[in-house]
């Protein structure tokens, strides 16, 4: 979380599950800090978790997760396009320098890092298989969640 402190993201979609439930859903803002994520969307949720039940013991088991759909506008299939897209006008790049307009700079290297592409890979050597875990990520980005951090 440290590399991503003082990323704002807009316009997200953030469920979260207890295992494979979702628990809460919402779209808004949120913000990655210094201890973990916080902002509007994070904030609502944090509340509705104070009165989940057995809340501090499944967090102590890491059960509690957050999902992020860093793209809720587009589908998979869209969002694939529009990675085809932006990959075919960076083809001659280095993976690592081909995301600038797709994702913030914070977030493109552990987005990298995640998929498990390397990244020097030039983007037309990318495999179908490999862009479509990129749409993946970026369609459902897991955050484990240990413990909350609010007034109870």
């Amino acid at each position: 979380m440290r590399p991503l402190q003082g990323l704002s993201l807009k316009n997200v979609k953030v469920v979260i599950k207890d295992d494979d439930k979702a628990i809460f859903e919402d779209f808004g803002e949120m913000l990655f800090t210094h201890f973990g994520v916080s902002g509007p969307v994070i904030l609502t949720a944090a509340s509705l978790m104070l009165r989940y039940e057995n809340i501090d013991e499944k967090l102590k088991n890491n059960k509690i997760k957050i999902q992020i759909d860093l793209k809720p506008a587009l589908d998979n299939e869209k969002l694939d396009l529009r990675i085809l897209r932006d990959f075919e006008e960076v083809n001659n790049k280095q993976f690592k320098n081909g995301l600038d307009k797709l994702l913030p700079q914070k977030l493109i290297e552990p987005i990298i890092e995640l998929s498990g592409i390397n990244p020097e890979k030039r983007i037309n050597e990318i495999t179908k298989e490999e862009r479509l875990r990129i749409v993946r990520l970026l369609k459902s980005l897991e955050i484990d969640i240990s413990r909350i951090r609010i007034n109870r």
